[in-house]
């Protein structure tokens, strides 16, 4: 994905989805040279059911460096998490011991899920994402907008508009309406970033 603001490009992001007999693996990385940005994070999930088994990111930015690893099993999420905060001079850490609602999926899998909702026009949903840097589940909630044609680097893409709201941040999702559906372009709502796909 090129990562843009104000359609020029600042920086990238790659996904990758690593399926296995006991395991399905997704792994991203974004760099955004100009503000310093770099991160990556490594999603684990049960082959069956898609649960969240793990979740290990590392965020370099603000001149810190920050590193969240959870583990998901009986109903709760353990582990530390941490993001960067510029007002502090050091990362913000969580200690995380929480319980979580069966079906909950962390905020790091929400990308890489958000494509196998069984998408149709005027279809809306509900989905529970721990934030580990809040500490707290969040209640997403998912509307398709629309049915629209949708042009990246990669080409022009019939989609699905999903708006997500739930989140500091509201975000818009482009899904392709053809399967085995992915996603195509990413904007933060009131901000002039974007991720589209290139590839």
């Amino acid at each position: 994905f090129q990562v843009s603001v104000q359609g020029q490009p600042f920086g990238h992001m790659v996904a990758e989805v690593r399926p296995g007999s006991d395991s399905i693996v997704y792994l991203e990385e974004t760099e955004i040279p100009a503000v310093g940005l770099h991160q990556t994070a490594t999603v684990v999930l049960d082959p069956r059911s898609l649960a969240v088994r793990s979740v290990y990111q590392n965020i370099r930015g603000a001149g810190q460096t920050a590193e969240t690893r959870l583990a998901y099993a009986q109903g709760r999420v353990r582990g530390r998490a941490q993001s960067p905060d510029p007002r502090a001079g050091a990362p913000k850490t969580v200690e995380v011991d929480t319980a979580v609602a069966a079906g909950t999926i962390d905020m790091n899998a929400f990308q890489p899920l958000v494509a196998l909702l069984p998408l149709a026009e005027n279809a809306s949903f509900t989905v529970g994402a721990f934030d580990a840097s809040e500490n707290t589940v969040r209640t997403l909630t998912v509307k398709v907008s629309g049915a629209v044609d949708v042009t990246v680097p990669a080409g022009t893409f019939p989609a699905f508009r999903l708006e997500v709201n739930g989140t500091p941040q509201p975000f818009v999702f482009f899904v392709s309406r053809a399967t085995p559906r992915r996603l195509l372009k990413i904007e933060l709502v009131g901000q002039p970033l974007s991720f589209e796909l290139v590839k």
